[in-house]
C-alpha cells in the first residue's frame, strides 16, 4: 500500500467512529493511558480490536510516543543500514566487543567499566511494541560506564562509519565502526545515558515507527510509560528505575539474540557462549584495559536465578606523575580480585612522552583520524618485593593503541596511536599505504626508542634492577616484524650515544647508574668477587641482550681493561679472594696470552704475600712450582708459588713460559739455598744446619735437580765432627774419599789430625742419597790413592806440624804407609813428595 493509499484510510476509534489515518492513535499504553494529558481535539484513540501488529502496518502514530520529541537522530544510523553493519562485523570478532566499548569509555574520560551478565527473565509488558517483551525478557549482556553522552554522542553512534568522534583526535578509536561490534550479540540495543534512553534497532524490524531504527526517549518518560524496557538494569551499576534523578553513567543494554531469523545481523547467543567467547578472554587480562587508559575501576557482574556474584573487580591505583624533561613517569597499582579468596596484586611502572610527530603526516593522520597529540607509553611489570620482573619467561606483551593489539617480543606492553588495519588487530606495515606503513615505522623507530631509554633509566632512578626489560631478549620466539623495528633502531642507533644512565653499576651497593659512554659488560659469572671488591663500572645484562649491546659499541670486560683496573686500584685482591676465586681471576686475565696479567701482584707466595707478574724476558724476579718438600726445606720463601692452594691455571701458565714462572729445578735449587748458607770448599757447621742439610740429602731424590746444581755447596759430612765440604772440592780430589773398608782405619783418623778433609764414601751416619747418587758417580775414585793424599796434604797449611805432633806409634805407621804407596809418583807431586 502506498502512502496516498494509506492517508485516505479510515480508522474506528474507541466508540466505533470512523476518521482518517493521521488523526488515530493506537493505544499502546494500555492502562497507563490516564497517565498522559488530555488529547487535543481533532485526535482519536483507536479501537480497541486494533492490536500492534496491525497498527505498525498501517503505520499508525502511537499513544507514547505522542507527546515526545521524535526528530531523527543524524542520518538514523545510515542507510543500508543492515548491510553496513554486518559487513563490518566480519571485521570484528566477538571477542573484540569488549575492547571496543572500553575504548568508548576511556574516549569520554570514563573512570570505571562494568560488565553485567543476567539470566534473570522479566515478565512484563510495558514495553514500546508487543514485539520487544520477548527481547527485553532476558538473557541480557550489559556494558556499563560512568561518563554520560553528549548530544553529540547521541547523534554519532546514530551514523555508522562516523560515531560520536567525528571531528575528535583525542580519541583511541580510528573508524567509527567499533560500537557496531553489539550487533554481534543482538538485534536490538539500548542505550541510557543520562536524562536519554535511545533505542537502536538496525533491522528496522521492532520498533513501533515506521523505517526508523533509532528512537531517542526522556529517561524519566521511560520510566513512566515503558518501565519493563529497564527491569534488568534496576539496581545494577546505581541505576534506580524509582530514581526522579537522571542516570550519572551509561548503560548498555544488549538483549542476546535468542535465535537467528531472516533479518537478523547474526547468530544466536547465550550466557555461556558469551562467557566463553567474550567474558573470559577479557578475563585472562583484565590489567591490560587499565594500563593506558583512563580507567580506575572495572567490575565483571553475574546474575543467575535471582543470585548476583561478582566475578571480578579490578582496581587501580596512579601514583604520582614524574616530569623529567620531556618525558613522564607514575606507578601504577593493579588490584584482581576473582569470586573467591584469591586476590592478584601488580604493580606497574608506567613512562609516558608526547614526541612532535613529522609535519608531513598531518593530512595522513587526518585521513586516518590517529589520536592527537601522539602519547606513547610503556608499561613494565614490577616485582614490589623483590624489585625486579615478575613475569615469567613465557609472559606475553602486546602492542597498544590504548588497548590491546598484537603479540610482541619486547618485555614490556608498548602503547603508540597507530594506523591499524580495518578490524582494528593489526598495525600496518604493509606496501598497500606506503604513508601509513611510514608513519608507523617513524613510530617503532624513532619516537619510541627514546622513551624506551628513558624507561631503563627511569627504572634504575626509582631503585629497580632494569636487566629484565631491556628489548631483545626473545627467550621464547624470535622477534616479530615490529618489534625487530624498535630493537634494531635502539641498539643501532642510539643506545651507544645515548645522555640516559640506562645501566645498572653491578657492583656497587648504592645503585650507582651509568653512561653508555662509561659503561663496560660484565662477563657475568665468576668474577663477582673481584668485581665487587673493585667496584668497576660494569653492568650486567642477559645474554642475548649483551650480543645486541656489543654490535651497539658498548665494550666487554676484557683482560688488558680489567689489567688496568686492578692496577688503579687500592684494593689488595689477595687478602680476600679464595683460592678458586684467584684461580678464575688469572684465567680471564691470561686469556689468550699472558698480557693480561703482567703487572699485577696476584702469585701467591710462600713469604705470604704476591709476587708481581712479568714478562719472562723483562722479568726482576722468578717464582718457582716446587714440590711440597721443597717448600719443607724453605718455608715462606719469597720464590716459591705458595702449596697451601692449588690453582689449576698455573699449569697452563708454566707451559706458556711467557710469564716469570717456571718449575722447580736444578737452578732455582742453587738459588734458593744460598739464601741458607754460602758456597765454599769447606764450612763448619752448627747442630741446626747439620739437622737442615741431612733434611736436605733426604728431600733431593724428589727434586727434579742434579748435584751438580749445588756442587759448591759444603753440604757433604767429613769425618770431622761439623766440618762440611763441597761436592767439586771432592771431585777435584782438594778432599780425601775414602772406601768404605776397616783396614784403613787408623788412617781415616791420622788424616784427619794433619788438616787434611775426609770424606767417608759409605757409612750408617751418611746419608743415603749422598752416597747412593753423587759419590758413586765416576767423577769420584773408588779406592784411595797415595798420589790423592799427596794432593790433598800439598794443599793443607801446617802439616809438618801436626804431624810431629802425632806419637811415636802414628807416625812410624804413617811413614810406613807412604814408603809402602810411594811408587810412581806424579811429577807435579814430587818435590812435595820427596
Amino acid at each position: 500500500m502506498s502512502e496516498e493509499e494509506r492517508s485516505q484510510l479510515l480508522i474506528p476509534d474507541a466508540f466505533c467512529s470512523l476518521h482518517p489515518l493521521g488523526t488515530v492513535f493506537f493505544n499502546d499504553l494500555g492502562d497507563r493511558m490516564p497517565m498522559l494529558p488530555k488529547l487535543e481535539d481533532g485526535h482519536h484513540i483507536a479501537h480497541s480490536t486494533i492490536d500492534d501488529t496491525l497498527a505498525k502496518s498501517l503505520h499508525m502514530k502511537r499513544l507514547g510516543l505522542m507527546f515526545v520529541d521524535l526528530k531523527p537522530l543524524g542520518v538514523d544510523m545510515g542507510v543500508k543500514l543492515s548491510t553496513t553493519i554486518m559487513n563490518q562485523l566480519r571485521n570484528y570478532t566477538p571477542s573484540q566487543i569488549l575492547t571496543e566499548f572500553v575504548a568508548n569509555a576511556s574516549d569520554a574520560g570514563a573512570t570505571e567499566f562494568g560488565i553485567f551478565m543476567d539470566e534473570t527473565s522479566f515478565s512484563g509488558h510495558n514495553v514500546l511494541d508487543s514485539s520487544l517483551v520477548e527481547v527485553s525478557n532476558g538473557p541480557s549482556l550489559v556494558l556499563y560506564n560512568n561518563e554520560v553522552f553528549t548530544e553529540a554522542d547521541f547523534e554519532g553512534i546514530c551514523q555508522t562509519g562516523v560515531g560520536g568522534k567525528s571531528g575528535r583526535t583525542d580519541s583511541i578509536g580510528q573508524f567509527g565502526f567499533g560500537a557496531l561490534t553489539m550487533f554481534h550479540l543482538t538485534d536490538f540495543a539500548m542505550i541510557v545515558s543520562g536524562d536519554s534512553v535511545l533505542f537502536l534497532d538496525p533491522c528496522k524490524e521492532l520498533l513501533p515507527i515506521h523505517n526508523r531504527a533509532t528512537l531517542l526517549l526522556p529517561l524519566k518518560y521511560v520510566k513512566q510509560m515503558y518501565p519493563d524496557h529497564l527491569r534488568t538494569l534496576d539496581g545494577v551499576f546505581d541505576f534506580k528505575i524509582s530514581s526522579k534523578e537522571q542516570y550519572n553513567g551509561t548503560l548498555f543494554n544488549l538483549p542476546l539474540r535468542k535465535y537467528a531469523s531472516k533479518h537478523s545481523l547474526g547468530a544466536a547467543w547465550d550466557i555461556h557462549r558469551v562467557q566463553v567467547d567474550i567474558i573470559e578472554p577479557f578475563e585472562d587480562k583484565p590489567e591490560e584495559f587499565m594500563l593506558f587508559t583512563t580507567l580506575n575501576k572495572i567490575s565483571i557482574i553475574h546474575r543467575s536465578r535471582g543470585k548476583t556474584v561478582h566475578r571480578c573487580n579490578i582496581s587501580s591505583f596512579h601514583g604520582k606523575e614524574t616530569i623529567i624533561g620531556e618525558f613522564r613517569s607514575k606507578s601504577l597499582g593493579i588490584t584482581i580480585s576473582n569470586h573467591g579468596p584469591d586476590t592478584n596484586e601488580q604493580s606497574w611502572h608506567v613512562v609516558s612522552s608526547l614526541p612532535s610527530k613529522p609535519p608531513e603526516t598531518s593530512h595522513l593522520l587526518a585521513k586516518y583520524r590517529v589520536r592527537s597529540p601522539v602519547v606513547l607509553a610503556l608499561a613494565a611489570k614490577i616485582d614490589v618485593k623483590n624489585h625486579t620482573s615478575n613475569e615469567k619467561p613465557e609472559a606475553v606483551h602486546r602492542f597498544f593503541s590504548s588497548l590491546p593489539l598484537t603479540s610482541s617480543s619486547l618485555p614490556v606492553h608498548l602503547s603508540a596511536p597507530f594506523i591499524l588495519s580495518d578490524d582494528r588487530r593489526q598495525i600496518r606495515l604493509d606496501h598497500l599505504d606506503s604513508a601509513a606503513t611510514g608513519y608507523n615505522q617513524w613510530l617503532l623507530g624513532t619516537a619510541i626508542p627514546p622513551l624506551y631509554l628513558f624507561l631503563l633509566s627511569d627504572l634504575l632512578r626509582t631503585g629497580y634492577d632494569n636487566a629484565q626489560w631491556w628489548p631483545g631478549d626473545v627467550r621464547v620466539t624470535e622477534e616479530n616484524e615490529h618489534t625487530k623495528i624498535v630493537t634494531t633502531s635502539f641498539y643501532d642507533q642510539l643506545l651507544n650515544e645515548s645522555h640516559q644512565r640506562v645501566f645498572r653499576h653491578a657492583y656497587d651497593s648504592k645503585g650507582c647508574s651509568l653512561l653508555p659512554k662509561d659503561v663496560v659488560l660484565s662477563p657475568g659469572t665468576g668474577l663477582s668477587k673481584v668485581l665487587h671488591l673493585l667496584k668497576a663500572p660494569l653492568a650486567t645484562l642477559p645474554t642475548k641482550v649483551v650480543d645486541k649491546a656489543l654490535i651497539a659499541g658498548i665494550p666487554r670486560l676484557t683482560p688488558s681493561y680489567l689489567n688496568r683496573f686492578i692496577r688503579q686500584s687500592a684494593v689488595d685482591l689477595g687478602e680476600h679472594l679464595e683460592p678458586m676465586e684467584l684461580n678464575d681471576l688469572l684465567v680471564f686475565l691470561s686469556g689468550d696470552s699472558s698480557d693480561g696479567l703482567v703487572g699485577l701482584h696476584l702469585l701467591p707466595l710462600s713469604s705470604q704475600v704476591f709476587g708481581m707478574i712479568e714478562r719472562a724476558e723483562e722479568a726482576s724476579q722468578t717464582y718457582f712450582v716446587a714440590p711440597i718438600s721443597v717448600h719443607n726445606l724453605f718455608p715462606a720463601s719469597e720464590h716459591l708459588i705458595t702449596a697451601n692452594i692449588r690453582l689449576p691455571v698455573l699449569s697452563r701458565l708454566l707451559q706458556t713460559q711467557s710469564i716469570n714462572l717456571a718449575s722447580f729445578a736444578g737452578p732455582s735449587l742453587k738459588l734458593l739455598i744460598a739464601g741458607v748458607l754460602e758456597e765454599g770448599d769447606i764450612a763448619d757447621h752448627g747442630e741446626s744446619m747439620e739437622g737442615w742439610i741431612a733434611t736436605f740429602w733426604e728431600a733431593f731424590p724428589e727434586i727434579n735437580a742434579s748435584v751438580w746444581d749445588i756442587s759448591t755447596f759444603p753440604l757433604v759430612p767429613t769425618l770431622k765432627s761439623g766440618c762440611y765440604t763441597s761436592l767439586q772440592n771432592c771431585r777435584n780430589r782438594s778432599a780425601i774419599i775414602l772406601s768404605n773398608n776397616q783396614e784403613y782405619a787408623w788412617l781415616w783418623d791420622v788424616l784427619t789430625r794433619l788438616g787434611l778433609v775426609v770424606v767417608e764414601r759409605r757409612n750408617d751416619n751418611q746419608p743415603y742419597c749422598l752416597w747412593q747418587t753423587a759419590l758413586s758417580g765416576e767423577e769420584f775414585p773408588k779406592l784411595l790413592l797415595f798420589e790423592d793424599v799427596l794432593s790433598a796434604m800439598s794443599t793443607t797449611p801446617a802439616l809438618i806440624n801436626r804431624f810431629a805432633q802425632l806419637d811415636t806409634e802414628l807416625r812410624e805407621r804413617m811413614s810406613a804407609w807412604c814408603r809402602q804407596k810411594i811408587g810412581a809418583i806424579p811429577n807435579d807431586l814430587l818435590a812435595f813428595a820427596t
